[in-house]
């Protein structure tokens, strides 16, 4: 049985949350409840209906559409492993804590997947100080900070360009890291958008280049998208 939860106040003004019908609320409350203490469980519509909605007349293929649109909201993320699908909650840690937690038959997700999975209260310098030179009138360009596309949270996006900008630090060096990045870059490659990255040590040493070299690719994807 699962335990009790812990509901945030500000999931009821939360915009991802709040674009869900009420029934896919109630939907996506459920699975915090249900969910192990990794924040994982099983994502096929009949084991959910059963947990979820017991008392219910839904049909499997409303749970379904349902739990697609909380998964496309950010709120969820599902991925399938040997045949059988799972999903799991991406800021799960955040709210939850388990001095022991139990053990679990479900499977770790991907590393893909498992990036750091809610906005940052505060920035790194690195990014800070990009930050003040993208924003405003300098650059010219409008430019959103910790912007979530394709259930990712970027560093910096150019909407109007499909241009993500990324301030890697060292942690970004190791293997895994380096392997989950590449295949973020390609997914979003996949969807129409330019990745660029750059180092901590670029930024802090050499902002004016970092910034000729936006401005570069900012009037590339321009006239690409234009």
């Amino acid at each position: 049985m699962a335990r009790k939860r812990i509901i945030d106040p500000s999931i009821w003004t939360d915009p991802d949350f709040s674009s869900l019908t009420v029934r896919q609320r109630l939907l996506y409350i459920g699975l915090i409840s249900n969910a192990d203490d990794y924040g994982r469980m099983h994502a096929h519509p009949s084991i959910l209906r059963v947990r979820i909605f017991p008392y219910d007349d839904l049909s499997l293929s409303e749970v379904s559409e349902d739990l697609k649109a909380v998964e496309d909201s950010g709120l969820i993320r599902c991925w399938e492993n040997a045949g059988e699908r799972y999903l799991f909650h991406p800021k799960w840690f955040k709210y939850q804590r388990f001095n022991h937690p139990g053990k679990t038959n479900i499977p770790p997700p991907p590393d893909h997947l498992v990036e750091e999975d809610f906005l940052r209260p505060t920035m790194p310098e690195p990014e800070k100080r990009l930050w003040e030179r993208l924003q405003g009138r300098e650059s010219g360009w409008e430019c959103s900070r910790q912007y979530r596309i394709l259930g990712w949270i970027v560093d910096f996006y150019f909407a109007s360009h499909h241009l993500v900008i990324e301030v890697d630090g060292p942690e970004h060096n190791k293997r895994r890291k380096r392997e989950a990045d590449r295949h973020r870059d390609e997914e979003m490659g996949r969807h129409g958008l330019t990745v660029v990255r750059y180092t901590n040590q670029q930024v802090m040493e050499d902002i004016e280049e970092v910034l000729l070299n936006i401005q570069g690719a900012l009037t590339r994807e321009g006239a690409h998208h234009g």
